[in-house]
């Protein structure tokens, strides 16, 4: 819908404008660049150099496990950011949205030279305290309009017999069907 579409590109122009900053106005430039994206509320940074691909999904790993930073990676040399979650619409959650999304990619970037020069980093609560400095301590308020609550779910009988659950919120026109390996295969479902 609308709404959705907004949104969703509304952050990835505010995730574009940041990692444009990070990596145009530092040496970054030599190794990523952003890549289009091909869904909402993603964003892709790829790495230019293809013979570093495959070091790729062990340091998006190691990044995952020792700073809390995951960003999922591809064979092909990119990595992608999710910017789902919910904002209460206002300007300063759109200002704290960009910091953290600037912070990650920063995060990302700096580590991923750490890691080509055989820096791992510690897994040490204080420092992925400074790594995620003072963003730590503010507060976000949610958009209760866009929460997803009151949702409703239909077990006949049961996901694991029956291989269909069914969810849709009380407010809205859509639901969502899961099909799951089993369907069709429960003995007593007419």
């Amino acid at each position: 819908n609308r709404e959705f579409r907004y949104e969703s590109n509304k952050r990835l122009n505010i995730a574009m404008k940041e990692a444009g900053k990070l990596i145009t106005e530092t040496d970054y430039s030599q190794h990523f660049r952003i890549l289009e994206s091909d869904g909402s509320y993603l964003f892709n940074i790829q790495l230019i150099d293809p013979d570093l691909h495959i070091r790729l999904e062990p340091f998006c790993l190691m990044l995952a496990k020792k700073r809390g930073l995951a960003v999922l990676p591809y064979q092909a040399g990119f990595v992608r950011f999710s910017l789902g979650g919910y904002l209460d619409g206002s300007p300063e959650g759109y200002d704290l949205f960009r910091q953290e999304i600037a912070k990650a990619i920063q995060m990302f970037l700096d580590k991923w030279t750490d890691f080509l020069q055989d820096k791992i980093p510690e897994n040490n609560i204080h420092d992925i305290i400074e790594d995620f400095g003072s963003l730590l301590d503010k507060e976000k308020t949610s958009l209760n309009s866009l929460l997803i609550r009151d949702i409703k779910s239909i077990y006949l009988p049961a996901p694991a017999c029956s291989g269909v659950n069914i969810n849709t919120i009380s407010t809205s026109k859509n639901a969502v069907i899961e099909f799951f390996d089993n369907v069709g295969s429960c003995p007593n479902l007419e």
